[in-house]
């Protein structure tokens, strides 16, 4: 129920990066909130779950719209259908809306493209493209 809401909530706002004392786990009508222990439960579920990233701060956790897995085999569809099974994508191109057909990747975060390039690499149909050693695009290899 909670991921749920959780989710809902943060698709009504365009907003993705949460903390456990954020809003959406507020109630103002009833003056409830969510204890920050219970909050945090939640959003670790949803990390254990694949739909949400604990970050490196460790207090603000990353909803993903749309889970990498989903992203990388939409993708990799994408690429078979297309004709761009060996091409180079950056992630500009690809959250910039600059490829047809490609919705789901406008606006994506950096973390979630890594998490995407990741899926690929591992299922051994793409290879992150690094920059200074940051990751900066995908290379499909189909």
């Amino acid at each position: 129920l909670w991921q749920d809401v959780v989710y809902k909530w943060c698709l009504a706002n365009n907003e993705w990066r949460l903390t456990p004392s954020a809003e959406v786990f507020t109630n103002k009508r009833i003056d409830r909130t969510l204890n920050i222990d219970a909050a945090t439960h939640v959003l670790t579920e949803m990390c254990r779950k694949g739909v949400a990233e604990k970050l490196e701060n460790n207090e603000t956790f990353l909803v993903f719209k749309h889970t990498p897995a989903d992203l990388a085999t939409e993708l990799r569809q994408w690429a078979r259908e297309t004709g761009h099974e060996t091409s180079v994508l950056t992630f500009y191109e690809l959250s910039e809306g600059e490829l047809p057909s490609l919705e789901k990747f406008i606006n994506a975060d950096d973390i979630t493209l890594k998490r995407v390039a990741e899926v690929l690499e591992r299922r051994k149909e793409g290879v992150a493209m690094k920059e200074e050693g940051e990751c900066v695009g995908i290379k499909i290899t189909l």
